[in-house]
Parts: structure tokens; C-alpha cells; sequence
């Protein structure tokens, strides 16, 4: 039987050792949107990632900041797969909210910070 503290560790890993993520959005009239982004993790709690403000998603974040998001490691073999499957609430960000992650987030490899721009 798994235990939380065993969730959170392949949880972790799973954020830790990816890149993209599956962000699930909606659009005005409520039909999912499904769009591969790159992100970065801060804190395992706030995700970012760069998006042109006219793509579908983005618009959509706009109007309806509900979202999901799958994280999972697509060359995992059948039966080996780990996910992490949030809901959460998306808005954009300033460039200088982006900058003040960017600084805590020292010690990643270059460009992995990233924010959601809708402005």
C-alpha cells in the first residue's frame, strides 16, 4: 500500500524529470483544448510556461482560468508509466513576476523558467 509521503516522491520525480506537460483547457462554449507546453515547476506547487497570448490555450486560460494538467514521461515502457494529474487555476504573468522566478529558481539549466503571458 502506498503511503502520501510515496505519492509525493513519484510525484516529485515525475515534475522533476520531465519537461512538457498536457495543459487541458476550455473554450467559450466549454469544448476541451488540449495543448503539449513546456513548463517548469517552483515550489511543486506553481507551474510556468511561455505561451503566445493569441494561442487557443492562452485566450482560453483568459476567459475561463480553470485548467488541468497531465505531467507523465511519454517513452515510459507499457505498464511503467507515472503521472501527476492536477487541477488548478492559470492567470498570466508579468515579465517582472517572471523574473523574480527566474532568480529563485537559480541552479536549473538556462530557459527551463518559464511563465504563462497573457497580457
Amino acid at each position: 500500500m502506498s503511503t502520501d509521503a510515496d505519492l509525493d516522491a513519484v510525484a516529485r520525480r515525475v515534475i522533476d524529470t520531465n519537461h512538457y506537460m498536457t495543459l487541458g483547457t476550455r473554450d467559450r462554449g466549454g469544448r476541451p483544448r488540449l495543448s503539449p507546453v513546456y513548463y517548469t515547476a517552483a515550489r511543486y506547487t506553481d507551474f510556468y510556461w511561455v505561451s503566445s497570448p493569441g494561442a487557443r490555450h492562452s485566450r482560453n486560460v483568459a476567459e475561463h482560468p480553470e485548467i488541468e494538467i497531465v505531467i507523465f514521461d511519454s517513452t515510459a515502457l507499457v505498464g511503467e508509466g507515472e503521472a501527476v494529474y492536477l487541477a488548478a487555476t492559470a492567470r498570466g504573468i508579468r515579465d517582472d513576476e517572471l523574473e523574480a522566478v527566474s532568480r529563485r529558481r537559480s541552479g536549473r539549466p538556462p530557459g527551463r523558467a518559464a511563465s504563462h503571458r497573457t497580457n
